[in-house]
């Protein structure tokens, strides 16, 4: 009897180890970083409209993508030094960055899809593909 309780705490922390362990490699695997780290993201300045790329943590990265170029919080400009750098968008078609629209402006009264100053194509495509007819019922 004195060996099931050791057996079950040894079985325990294997089972935790291995759960970390695939944890720890499927965020390496998918490109986010292991353990909360920073990544690059791109960015643009409103004032002198250059793009530059900035490390940022996803909590401080997705207000600045939900909220677009209408976020309260901007990033200091390494070009210009203001602190008008906002979250920035790439165009699907040419590849132009340009200011995130935000949510409010993709899904705000009125909204439009944001298109591309560049290319005058919207910034996001619709996935294309045969689409599957849906089930029949018996």
């Amino acid at each position: 009897m004195g060996n099931k309780p050791v057996m079950a705490i040894v079985l325990i922390l294997v089972i935790v180890a291995c759960v970390a362990f695939m944890v720890r490699s499927g965020a390496k695997k998918s490109g986010a970083p292991a353990g909360g780290g920073s990544q690059e993201r791109d960015l643009i300045c409103l004032a002198c409209e250059k793009s530059f790329k900035a490390p940022m943590k996803d909590e401080e990265w997705m207000p600045l993508q939900m909220q677009g170029k209408n976020s309260a919080k901007k990033v200091k400009c390494p070009a210009c030094g203001k602190d008008e750098g906002v979250a920035a968008q790439k165009c699907a078609s040419c590849g132009e960055l340009v200011p995130a629209a935000g949510m409010m402006g993709m899904m705000g009264p009125g909204a439009k899809a944001p298109m591309c100053p560049k290319c005058k194509k919207p910034l996001t495509q619709m996935a294309k593909g045969p689409v599957a007819a849906p089930a029949q019922p018996k």
